[in-house]
């Protein structure tokens, strides 16, 4: 198992490494007037499409499969204008970006993620003729449950969050121009895994999680960074929390 994430992680290094190398070849080539490498540069945009396709067979979201799909797209485009089966100018296409941008928002929006409740938790649907005490019982998991999932949202500005419960289920966070911080240190996840969506676009994300926890980050960095600061678990099964999502001209850190 370890072994094949280390390959997958390698990936891309792969990548990059073959296409420096193949235009070290190319270069050294022309200076010895073997080959003309201007001839041959013109493919350059083959590298965008690799890539692309790295990224898709790592992606685990659907947000990784669409900014895949325009590094494929961005990438054809490009090598169709080199060659001349393409006349119109990608650079037209830009605000295409802000598009799927906002589409990932109102997707975000109008498709939250689901909080369930914790095992050995049955009622959450209640029928007309149970006891005044079992609904109130089953309004109180379902509130239980939506207080313990956190939805932070900072636009031009700064939001901080702290969660100490004892059944963290998960976040959304969104920092548009702004940043979000949320403290996990002294929460406790319920179950083995769960899942942070975060959106960073020209603003930063930061994340708190406990020495116990270990993190699987499925963010996608355009024009932006991620930063994975936790140290390794060196015993014990670890929990494991999931963060997905994209870094558009922004920032997404996570610390323990």
């Amino acid at each position: 198992m370890a072994d094949d994430i280390r390959v997958d992680r390698s990936l891309p290094r792969l990548v990059i490494g073959l296409a420096i190398i193949v235009a070290g070849i190319l270069f050294m080539l022309d200076n010895l007037g073997l080959v003309h490498a201007e001839h041959y540069l013109e493919y350059w945009p083959v590298v965008l499409v690799a890539i692309g396709v790295v990224q898709m067979v790592q992606t685990g979201s659907w947000v990784g499969y669409g900014w895949s799909l325009v590094w494929i797209v961005g990438g054809l485009w490009l090598l169709g204008q080199n060659i001349g089966l393409i006349t119109i100018s990608i650079w037209a296409l830009w605000p295409l970006l802000l598009v799927l941008v906002g589409a990932s928002i109102i997707w975000r929006a109008c498709c939250p993620p689901v909080v369930r409740p914790s095992a050995g938790v049955q009622c959450c649907a209640t029928t007309p003729g149970q006891p005044t005490e079992a609904r109130v019982s089953a309004s109180g998991v379902a509130r239980s449950a939506r207080e313990s999932f956190v939805h932070a949202f900072a636009v031009l500005g700064a939001q901080e969050r702290t969660v100490g419960t004892a059944e963290f289920r998960g976040a959304d966070l969104v920092a548009f121009m702004g940043g979000c911080k949320l403290d996990l240190r002294r929460a406790t996840m319920v179950g083995e895994e769960v899942v942070i969506d975060v959106l960073a676009l020209m603003g930063g994300v930061d994340i708190l999680i406990p020495e116990s926890w270990t993190v699987d980050a499925k963010v996608l960095p355009v024009m932006g960074g991620l930063g994975d600061h936790t140290h390794p678990i060196v015993s014990g099964k670890p929990q494991r929390l999931v963060i997905r999502g994209l870094a558009l001209m922004g920032g997404v850190e996570v610390k323990n």
